[in-house]
């Protein structure tokens, strides 16, 4: 409830203490004006080079990264409390990982796309392209739904990609009575399809389709359901 109408503080019901319209947010702590701060995460989002923001606003690169890190982390906390809430249904799921170049660094970003609605489901980023990227990857994707259903996980030929989605993908299930640890059993409806695309002179020359796990039958019919929605769309 409202406690400081002019001063933007608001009472909590529950324990009774007073906070502000900024806390919990990025901005909490800091003194500088909204508009100047949204301003400034905006440019770095769209590229803008930090020496240009320092210049053209006359601010420290120290407050610039602070800003930077605050908005990375709120927007974290932001998407993790949707994956709490939401459940979706995990028809058709896409995941690749690009290599990004940086100054005197190379990362790896992976990321994870909803195919039906085109929502960007997951995202890791990591210095390293290895196992625990995948894992940390399909993870996120795996809190997005409560309940289990059929599901198609399209992935390239990167190794990694089969193991980590079957750790995933798993549920616990007892099986006998008493004490004792649940048995970990994936989802009988995972299907996991591999794409591999080989290049020659940085033009594709051929595109190989790979059934890992899973029914064909099943495969076949996420395929249809895929090409009629592409056609939808197209119409």
């Amino acid at each position: 409830m409202v406690h400081d109408r002019q001063r933007e503080r608001y009472r909590c019901k529950v324990c009774k203490k007073t906070f502000t319209s900024r806390t919990g947010t990025m901005f909490e702590g800091l003194r500088k004006p909204t508009e100047l701060i949204v301003i400034v995460v905006t440019l770095l989002a769209y590229g803008c080079p930090v020496q240009a923001i320092v210049k053209a606003f006359r601010l420290d690169e120290r407050t610039i990264a602070n800003w930077r890190d605050r908005s990375g982390a709120h927007c974290q906390r932001v998407h993790e409390q949707m994956m709490q809430q939401a459940d979706l249904t995990l028809s058709h799921v896409q995941a690749d990982e690009i290599r990004v170049k940086g100054r005197k660094k190379v990362i790896w970003m992976a990321l994870a796309m909803l195919v039906p609605t085109r929502l960007w489901l997951a995202g890791v980023v990591q210095p390293t392209r290895d196992t625990p990227l995948a894992d940390r990857l399909f993870e996120q994707v795996r809190q997005w739904t409560k309940h289990i259903s059929a599901i198609l996980v399209c992935v390239d030929g990167w190794p990694a990609y089969p193991h980590s989605i079957e750790r995933a993908f798993r549920s616990k299930i007892k099986r006998t009575a008493g004490r004792g640890r649940c048995c970990l059993e994936m989802w009988s409806g995972l299907v996991i399809g591999q794409v591999i695309k080989r290049q020659y002179k940085h033009r594709v020359v051929e595109v190989e389709r790979r059934l890992l796990r899973g029914d064909p039958h099943c495969y076949k019919r996420h395929q249809d359901a895929r090409f009629s929605i592409r056609r939808t769309l197209n119409d």
